[in-house]
């Protein structure tokens, strides 16, 4: 089961996966299991569009007022007043999340001083994200990311895609 089934069960029935039925209690029981998937050895089908684009997602919908320091759920909780108003919310706002549709590379580089590093480069319709050194840096265009890892970590994102 990955995640994007396990909500599909949770808006159908929340009684039965999260008690109380409260947003506290579905992003509690989202980030275990996101846990349980980072620390098991099980094969987990991976979940399209990833998950931690979701934050990006509701600052997007809800608006520019929105203080970007927080994380969905406190932003879901200030917007809405009931938690029947936050969950209905949170599942409307996650349904069209998860029609997202884009592409996602994973790419081997040589760091500064020549140690191996990865970079994940997803390109969604709601923007490109790179996450390099477990750190993710959004970005609203393509030049925005090459110049901002051109002069901040020193490759160029294009050359190492002309290459694959």
């Amino acid at each position: 089961m990955n995640l994007h089934q396990l909500l599909l069960y949770i808006e159908q029935r929340p009684s039965m996966f999260i008690d109380p039925v409260s947003l506290d209690s579905l992003y509690n029981c989202i980030r275990g299991f996101l846990m349980e998937k980072d620390f098991s050895d099980k094969v987990c089908e991976d979940d399209y569009p990833a998950f931690d684009l979701f934050h990006e997602w509701v600052i997007m919908k809800l608006g520019p007022d929105i203080n970007l320091a927080y994380g969905w759920k406190k932003i879901l909780q200030q917007k809405f007043l009931t938690e029947e108003q936050r969950l209905k919310a949170f599942f409307d706002l996650y349904n069209s999340f998860s029609k997202i549709k884009g592409v996602s590379y994973s790419l081997g580089v040589v760091g500064a001083q020549g140690e191996a590093k990865v970079i994940d480069y997803r390109e969604h319709n709601i923007g490109l994200i790179l996450l390099y050194d477990k750190t993710r840096y959004h970005f609203s265009d393509f030049n925005g990311m090459q110049n901002y890892a051109k002069y901040n970590f020193n490759f160029n994102i294009q050359e190492i895609l002309d290459r694959y």
